[in-house]
């Protein structure tokens, strides 16, 4: 893949990338405080 290409591509999806990581993330720790929170009880 050319490298113009590549930055193009990755100039295009960085904030949905990045806003998709953020929620990935987000979620992931709401779900891990609630089965610690389900553990601890």
């Amino acid at each position: 893949m050319p490298m113009s290409v590549w930055s193009e591509l990755s100039t295009v999806l960085k904030p949905r990338l990045i806003a998709t990581f953020i929620g990935i993330v987000g979620v992931a720790i709401i779900f891990t405080g609630y089965l610690f929170n389900l553990v601890i009880r």
